[in-house]
């Protein structure tokens, strides 16, 4: 992913979850507040009711209730008041009930609700015997009720009025209280966070920016380039690159964006540039940025020299890389500006062959020789060479002219390159003198392949000829150089020659 982007979204996602976040705690408080101001209301609703209930249940017992209907009684003896005391006690009664109900069994208030209870009980109690008596009886038991004592009544209802005061007060600091925390809240909210989510989203938009013009230039570079541009990061992931390495390398967008450096690279060779790049990484990079005070902004450009690339299509191409080694936001990259050198190769190898037989020439075989002989040792492979001569090509030039020793030549140096591998290298040393590199070969398998080429050229019939060739062959050993290496092949030639040629000989 681009990283511009990325950190577009991150920037992008840290506000959104910030202004959630808000919104959020906004709605909590919001809520909390209105469930406060719902409890008072609700508790100061059951204060004016409760309050409600004792002056109903004041006005039940006293001056215009049960006591005012017993007096008129007792003067009129008219049956009428004594229904309304027995009302007036019934009506107070149910208000006693209806606070019981409203103070759901509060302890708190018990004690005062038993006293008046029991007075209520006592009023009842008389009423009762009042219903089972005569006129004259009942004159005489209200006189005995207007003896209960009405002061434990009326304790009990002051009592009730002062809990009910002091219950309210009460749960009005509770609230006052959780409206003062939820103040603070909100204060250290709009004081700390506020600030604190400001200046972060400052720091974000300040690395957005940053970076946003170090990609809007590298960018720039890259598309406007010519050579193929790739950056991998430490672990050779490659994270940005150019249209120019797509077409390069024949991958799609997509397919680019998830390879690592190393499957750019000839598979038989991606071990060895592993450990370069990690070697570079480690040994020269990392020392110069250790150096550097700032730790970013400092570049490191290392001619990487060429390597042979791989396509998609499997198709390996040489490559020239210059490499530069930077860091930013604290991570190392590598940045590898690539060039195609199929074109110039193609120039090259027209310096390198032999035009008559279309063979690699003397100084191209030397200069191959020496290349795999410091591969062999890199990699520790076995290497080995053959060198070839044509038995008696003096005499068939001397016999038969210099044209049919032409077309033996010729004919000889297709018959071989027919059974050499592809990673071989044959090429012509000499006028009647050839050369195969075997790479990954040992000795003895070399010798095999020679005894396989020396019966195949034995076959030819070149105007009615006999030909025939000897062949000698060495493997590469620790100590030896491109000289000491053609010196003991050509003296394993000689010592085919010497056993009487159309033979192969070995030499350790």
């Amino acid at each position: 992913m681009n990283p511009n982007r990325s950190i577009t979204i991150f920037v992008f996602l840290f506000f959104l979850v910030c202004s959630i976040s808000a919104l959020f705690i906004y709605f909590e408080l919001q809520s909390k507040l209105t469930n406060i101001e719902n409890q008072i209301e609700l508790h100061n609703e059951v204060f004016v009711q409760l309050q409600s209930d004792l002056i109903h249940i004041q006005g039940s017992l006293g001056f215009g209730g049960l006591t005012s209907h017993l007096k008129n009684f007792q003067i009129n003896q008219q049956i009428t008041d004594l229904f309304k005391a027995q009302s007036a006690l019934l009506d107070a009664k149910q208000y006693l009930s209806a606070i019981r109900v409203r103070l759901d069994s509060n302890v708190k208030y018990e004690s005062y609700l038993v006293d008046l209870e029991t007075v209520l009980n006592i009023y009842e109690a008389q009423f009762a015997t009042l219903n089972r008596i005569t006129d004259v009886e009942k004159l005489l038991v209200i006189e005995d009720m207007q003896t209960i004592d009405d002061d434990v009544a009326i304790d009990a209802i002051a009592g009730l009025e002062l809990a009910f005061v002091d219950t309210l007060n009460t749960q009005n600091a509770a609230n006052h209280a959780a409206v003062k925390s939820l103040s603070n809240f909100l204060s250290t909210i709009l004081g700390v966070f506020l600030p604190l989510l400001i200046s972060v989203g400052c720091v974000f938009i300040f690395i957005y920016l940053k970076v946003n013009d170090y990609y809007t230039e590298l960018t720039a570079v890259m598309r406007g380039s010519n050579d193929a541009i790739i950056v991998s990061n430490e672990d050779g992931k490659i994270v940005r690159f150019n249209k120019v390495a797509q077409t390069l390398f024949g991958y799609t967008h997509k397919e680019f964006g998830e390879l690592y450096i190393e499957d750019l690279v000839n598979p038989n060779e991606k071990a060895h540039h592993k450990n370069l790049r990690s070697g570079y990484i480690v040994n020269v990079l990392k020392p110069k940025f250790d150096k550097n005070i700032k730790g970013d902004n400092v570049l490191v450009k290392m001619n990487h020299g060429s390597f042979l690339g791989a396509k998609k299509s499997g198709e390996l191409i040489p490559i020239n890389i210059n490499l530069t080694g930077y860091k930013i936001n604290g991570k190392i990259h590598l940045l590898a500006s690539l060039k195609d050198q199929t074109y110039i190769r193609k120039l090259e190898y027209k310096t390198q062959i032999e035009p008559f037989t279309n063979l690699a020439n003397k100084e191209t075989i030397k200069q191959s020789l020496s290349t795999e002989i410091e591969r062999s040792r890199r990699h520790e492979h076995s290497l080995s060479i053959i060198f070839i001569d044509i038995d008696h090509f003096k005499t068939i030039n001397d016999k038969h002219g210099h044209q049919i020793g032409d077309e033996v030549i010729k004919a000889l140096s297709d018959c071989i390159a027919e059974r050499v591998r592809d990673s071989d290298v044959l090429g012509r040393f000499g006028g009647d003198e050839f050369i195969i590199i075997c790479p990954e070969c040992t000795g003895y398998q070399a010798a095999v392949i020679a005894e396989q080429i020396r019966k195949n050229i034995s076959k030819l019939n070149i105007h009615d000829l006999d030909i025939t060739i000897s062949l000698g062959i060495t493997e590469c050993q620790n100590q030896d150089t491109v000289k000491t290496l053609l010196g003991r092949a050509d003296r394993a030639l000689y010592e085919a020659k010497e056993n009487g040629r159309n033979t192969t000989k070995l030499i350790g």
